[in-house]
């Protein structure tokens, strides 16, 4: 077995605690020219590493399962590791959104519907994107031994779905698709890439000044171009907007770049093993728990998107811990 690479390990915390902190701030959604929206749309800029991390992190762990496992076992993995998980906890999503009123069922046909597109949990939007790629991972891992390959398909996706929207948003339409190109197949080879690279301190020192730049540039750029109408335009939000790109490939580096051996020590390791892997639980039950808070301990906009935020994700951390220590009720939290 390989070295632990412990990175991984605090991109896949720290991009769980970014998806809570955009969930957090939903105040920005209603744009206005107060200080308020600027907190929270400040607040968003920073978070939004977090789901061009988690696709980057299946391609730095995955796009190599051939060195590890055959292609049956990678799909039996993926089968028992997301999808089983993701039709559980839609079908418990979709009884308990019926028993609190907030979803209506007529027809076991409107039933399937809202399986097939996501109509259950809107955050669950995440898994219709992940599992296709899934997918394409056992074709696109054929071609990783050349990096130049990879370099120009990534290069391909990042025109593809970041440059050409903005070409055709302020400069003029253009009737141009690379059709291997699109959705986050982009992170997903970033991901891979810039694991398995050794990139200069120059080079790091630039990204890291991309990702502020990507920061200043949603915050800045949503606003001009949300003032006109305001109306919150999300341009410079989308996940594979430039900025999102600036700012995750400067957060993935930055965190592959620090040593952690610190946590090799046995309680800090354990603490971070455990911890990261309640992740994918925390993503699965923060709506609920994001629903009781609101509910039983309303807070003020502000102290929602700070406080409020540290807490829903304590409880859930809290939560998934237990119940992963429960026997009967462990293989729910995957």
């Amino acid at each position: 077995m390989g070295k632990r690479l412990y990175y991984i390990d605090v991109l896949n915390i720290s991009a769980c605690f970014a998806v809570i902190l955009l969930h957090s701030t939903g105040r920005v959604f209603q744009f206005n020219e107060t200080p308020g929206w600027f907190f929270s749309m400040i607040l968003q800029a920073i978070g939004h590493f977090s789901i061009p991390v988690f696709f980057m992190l299946s391609g730095a762990t995955l796009l190599g399962y051939r060195e590890r496992y055959s292609t049956k076992d990678f799909f039996r993995k993926r089968f028992l590791r997301i999808f089983l998980p993701f039709i559980l906890w839609s079908t418990i999503m979709l009884i308990w959104k019926y028993c609190i009123g907030s979803l209506e069922i007529h027809s076991f046909q409107q039933m399937i519907g809202l399986f097939l597109n996501n109509k259950i949990q809107n955050i669950y939007w995440f898994f219709y994107d992940l599992i296709p790629i899934y997918f394409c991972i056992p074709i696109i891992s054929l071609i990783i031994k050349s990096k130049k390959v990879m370099w120009l398909f990534f290069s391909l996706c990042f025109v593809n779905t970041a440059l050409l929207p903005l070409f055709t948003r302020f400069v003029s339409p253009i009737y141009l698709n690379f059709p291997i190109a699109n959705n986050y197949i982009g992170y997903v080879l970033l991901g891979w890439l810039l694991a398995n690279t050794d990139i200069p301190k120059k080079i790091r020192w630039f990204l890291y000044g991309g990702a502020v730049a990507g920061v200043v540039g949603m915050v800045i750029g949503t606003y001009f171009i949300s003032k006109p109408s305001q109306t919150l335009d999300v341009q410079f939000m989308d996940y594979n907007s430039i900025c999102c790109y600036l700012i995750a490939a400067g957060v993935f580096v930055l965190a592959k770049s620090i040593d952690w051996s610190f946590l090799e020590r046995p309680v800090l390791s354990k603490i971070v093993s455990n911890v990261a892997g309640a992740c994918f639980g925390i993503y699965l039950v923060q709506m609920i728990v994001f629903y009781y808070v609101e509910k039983w301990l309303p807070m003020k906009p502000a102290v929602m998107m700070t406080a409020g935020c540290l807490l829903v994700y304590t409880i859930c951390l809290l939560l998934v811990i237990a119940v992963r220590k429960i026997p009967i009720l462990r293989k729910i939290f995957p």
